[in-house]
């Protein structure tokens, strides 16, 4: 199990940790882009799912990494971006949620990173398999 792996399992393992801290607190750094609790249970659920695929099937961690950590920074964006783009609708919303707070840049920091490093690992590891000895 290389390094990377064991990087990504503990990402996906902590996912209870982020929701519980969401249900009960409040705090949602995990996927803070999602601003109806109920879509953030059912992203909690898929993230859950996608840490069972990674210790079942740990040669797809790399790309299931990759894919939940893409998904996760559009949503973020959509989430930031979408209010601003529509901020002439006030009177038509009842909340407004606009700007990176600070719990959107934790998520963006934590996902961003996890991507990050994630793409490198992947890129050194097929680098390595093609290598002539």
């Amino acid at each position: 199990m290389s390094n990377s792996t064991t990087i990504v399992k503990i990402y996906y393992y902590l996912t209870p940790l982020f929701f519980l801290l969401d249900y009960v607190w409040g705090q949602s750094f995990r996927i803070a882009g999602l601003s109806d609790p109920v879509h953030r249970y059912y992203y909690y659920g898929f993230c859950i799912l996608c840490g069972l695929i990674c210790y079942f099937k740990p040669v797809l961690s790399y790309l299931i990494t990759m894919m939940e950590s893409s998904i996760n920074i559009f949503i973020l964006v959509l989430g930031v971006m979408l209010p601003i783009a529509t901020i002439g609708n006030l009177e038509e919303q009842e909340i407004v949620s606009v700007g990176l707070s600070w719990q959107r840049l934790i998520n963006f920091v934590l996902t961003g990173s996890i991507l990050l490093y994630n793409f490198y690992s992947a890129q050194a590891n097929i680098i390595k398999r093609h290598d002539p000895p």
